[in-house]
């Protein structure tokens, strides 16, 4: 691999991080980009049930 060359990790999460460190321990002085999702608010999810999810009753 050349310095000019370059990865995409899809998922900037942990994973994507822990991989980008990878590539860099492991010698490669290439370009890493990390491509997630833009961040979601509360009001833009969306619910996938019309009943709401509670605890179990205890003695259940």
């Amino acid at each position: 691999m050349t310095t000019s060359d370059m990865f995409v990790i899809v998922g900037a999460g942990l994973a994507g991080a822990k991989t980008a460190g990878a590539l860099r321990k492991k010698g490669f002085g290439g370009r890493v980009l990390g491509r997630t999702h833009p961040p979601c608010t509360a009001s833009s999810r969306h619910f996938r049930t019309s009943t709401t999810i509670t605890a179990p009753k205890s003695g259940s």
